[in-house]
């Protein structure tokens, strides 16, 4: 009996130990892929707004959190996020972690960016882009010496200030690749991947003087232009992401029933010959229509969030996915 008495004991300090330390949560199934199509949308001196797709297994995500210095920030459902109230001319790194149902992290994706120079940009244009042309394909440009695969343009421009520098903020749409080049002249010279959609902006830094005669530094903005890289040996190309020009991303709508969604879309040599519209209240919205014209109305109900993008497609079955808007009916 003493010895039964004895294994009893021994058995129930290994099954109840002593060790209280929390443990970690045991995992089950595959680590959550990255997010995809990771871009900047929109830059200026003190903030910073992104988009993303979900990714491949999306149907397993929560929610994903975004980290600003590897700081977290928030847990969001959306696909795309802004921040604000950033320092001008700052490095910052921003990081993006699906979650998924069962709270488990999934694979990282970060992109570095630098906030825009000076106080802020002025109401009047004064910087005009003249090339590469908006919305054309750009085949001017020499075989760069050391990669067959790129080629080295140059890029134009027209300002009425009288600038202390430009600089030029060029973004590889399909590479998802941001370049930027400074200069004193209205030109300057950059190499860029062949067989590749591309936007390009000029941000120009000038003085001025206010009403007491005090000298500050502003910086203005152009607006921004896309072009492709023509390539090689390539029979077909796919056409210019669309662009959403209604509602804008994160507008307030109210007491409307129905909203007219629009965009306009380009190729760069060919035609669209349908644009998808997908459309709902879900962060990865489901096809509403298929349609030929740029503008589609849609049916709202009121408290409610919805989320739209296009895919252009044309005659050759090539395509390509606009960035994610969203907008709240009141």
């Amino acid at each position: 009996m003493k010895k039964i008495f004895l294994l009893f004991c021994l058995f129930a300090v290994i099954s109840c130990g002593g060790d209280d330390s929390p443990q970690e949560p045991i995992t089950g199934g595959n680590k959550l892929s990255e997010v995809k199509n990771l871009q900047i949308i929109e830059l200026t001196q003190t903030s910073v707004s992104f988009s993303w797709e979900a990714p491949t297994d999306a149907e397993n995500v929560s929610n994903y959190e975004v980290y600003l210095d590897a700081v977290l920030q928030e847990s969001i459902t959306d696909l795309t996020h802004t921040f604000e109230n950033l320092s001008s001319n700052t490095a910052y790194t921003f990081k993006i972690i699906p979650v998924d149902l069962q709270d488990n992290k999934g694979k990282e994706r970060e992109i570095t960016f630098t906030t825009l120079e000076g106080s802020g940009p002025i109401s009047d244009k004064m910087t005009n882009l003249i090339y590469p042309l908006n919305n054309e394909s750009c085949n001017e440009g020499i075989t760069n010496s050391d990669d067959a695969s790129k080629s080295d343009i140059t890029f134009e421009w027209e300002s009425s200030a009288d600038a202390l520098s430009y600089e030029l903020v060029l973004n590889d749409v399909t590479n998802k690749t941001i370049q930027r080049y400074t200069s004193t002249e209205k030109s300057l010279d950059a190499t860029i991947y062949k067989g590749a959609t591309y936007s390009w902006f000029i941000i120009t830094t000038f003085t001025s003087q206010d009403n007491t005669g005090a000298t500050t530094t502003t910086t203005e903005i152009s607006d921004t232009h896309y072009f492709y890289s023509l390539g090689e040996a390539i029979e077909s190309y796919v056409p210019y992401p669309s662009r959403l020009t209604s509602p804008a991303n994160s507008s307030v709508l109210k007491n409307k029933e129905t909203v007219q969604l629009s965009w306009s879309g380009s190729h760069p040599d060919g035609e669209i010959v349908s644009y998808e519209v997908y459309y709902g209240t879900s962060t990865v919205p489901e096809l509403y229509e298929t349609t030929s014209s740029q503008t589609l109305t849609v049916s709202l109900e009121s408290n409610t969030t919805y989320y739209w993008r296009i895919v252009a497609i044309d005659a050759n079955g090539n395509s390509s996915t606009s960035q994610l808007f969203g907008f709240i009916s009141e």
